[in-house]
């Protein structure tokens, strides 16, 4: 995903109803962009090549 720019952030916390002052808008700008290139890195697990795993579901004579 490319990053936001200011003036897309300014837009997305108007339409949230977040005012965000001129003068902090390049620093929620990089944040918000820092925060999303971190949950991208678990956006795309490579799933495809993990076999999966059976589920055995408890039940009340082996809980406890």
């Amino acid at each position: 995903m490319s990053k936001l720019t200011s003036g897309e952030v300014k837009v997305l916390a108007k339409a949230a109803g977040v005012n965000v002052p001129e003068d902090d808008l390049p620093e929620v700008t990089h944040r918000l962009n820092v925060l999303i290139s971190g949950i991208e890195a678990f956006s795309h697990p490579d799933l495809d090549k993990v076999d999966p795993l059976p589920f055995h579901a408890l039940d009340e004579a082996t809980n406890g």
